[in-house]
């Protein structure tokens, strides 16, 4: 390595991600190779034993003062904080045992995704930068906003069942709140909240299948989320729902729909003539698409179990009329 950065005398920034030797884990060794750097971020994989003595060489002027560049250490690794620092977080959060950073909030200040697994009672770390939030426990839900600052989350992942009025105390706390995933009942959801017009929510993304004929669910939710824009529904049953929500939802540009179980992967030809009358199915029955342009592509896959899946991305360009009017 030190043969390498003799051979870059220009080089200014360096990330470096490797499996290494222990001799890769001196802090004296790196300051020698690094001092020209303006940027330098590593992540060495390699079991070791004596971490607190490889953190200490990590704690030289050099390196907090100088540079300010810190460091954390596992058993199995050493690796630049918070650059390769974890992003998300849950209930048990806790900052790295060994590290050469003397102020916590750097951990907590690249958290940007955090899941409520549990009652977050024990929690005693402060959170400012979230931009994802997943409910999947509503124990304690009021405690959100001591170790969170709801006002950064621009996503929303619902797990699991949640009253009304905890609902609309969370989208008053997150006012740039654009995104919403509902992977619990949506008919649950929908029924809590039909009340209110969520019009924050510009992309909503519906992990529960959707069940065949079921023309009410759409209904509450185009009446619940007038304003969306990019609509991702898994497991639909019935083609038949889709340009009903194409119709009522006046700014809807771009649809994602998954069809599960449609045709064996040994047969891609006839989950393509599928999927395709299903496209076809969606466009017909959407008649205010005379008013607008659509392009669409799909595609299939399959899991472990050999479940197949047809996946179709449309999108959909209102056409506005012109007109000109003269004077005399």
């Amino acid at each position: 390595m030190n043969q390498l950065m003799l051979n870059l005398p220009d080089l200014q920034h360096l990330e470096l991600v490797t499996k290494g030797l222990l001799d890769m884990t001196g802090g004296q060794s790196w300051e020698k190779m690094s001092r020209s750097l303006l940027t330098f971020n590593f992540k060495i994989s390699v079991c070791m034993d004596w971490i607190e003595d490889i953190v200490e060489s990590f704690r030289t002027p050099f390196w907090l003062e100088e540079k300010r560049w810190f460091v954390a250490c596992t058993w199995d690794g050493l690796y630049s904080v918070p650059y390769f620092s974890d992003v998300c977080a849950n209930a048990y959060f806790r900052p790295p045992l060994y590290s050469s950073v003397t102020d916590e909030a750097l951990f907590c200040d690249h958290i940007n995704h955090f899941i409520l697994n549990e009652s977050p009672k024990q929690i005693r770390y402060y959170f400012r930068h979230m931009k994802k939030l997943e409910i999947a426990s509503s124990e304690s839900l009021e405690m959100l906003s001591v170790f969170i600052d709801m006002s950064s989350i621009e996503c929303l992942v619902v797990s699991t069942l949640i009253e009304l009025s905890k609902i609309l105390w969370m989208f008053q706390l997150m006012p740039r709140l654009k995104k919403l995933s509902i992977n619990t009942q949506v008919s649950y959801f929908l029924q809590e909240t039909h009340r209110i017009r969520l019009e924050c929510i510009e992309n909503l993304e519906i992990n529960d299948p959707l069940l065949n004929n079921d023309y009410y669910v759409v209904e509450q939710l185009c009446q619940a989320f007038p304003c969306v824009e990019t609509l991702c529904i898994s497991s639909l049953k019935w083609a038949g729902l889709i340009p009903r929500a194409i119709k009522r939802l006046k700014n809807l540009s771009n649809v994602t729909i998954y069809f599960e179980r449609l045709a064996s992967p040994q047969q891609p030809n006839q989950l393509q003539e599928i999927g395709t009358r299903y496209i076809q199915t969606i466009v017909g029955e959407a008649r205010h698409l005379k008013h607008a342009t659509y392009s669409s592509r799909h595609y299939w896959s399959s899991d472990e179990n050999q479940t197949s899946w047809f996946c179709c991305h449309c999108w959909i360009q209102r056409k506005v009329s012109f007109y000109f009017k003269f004077y005399r």
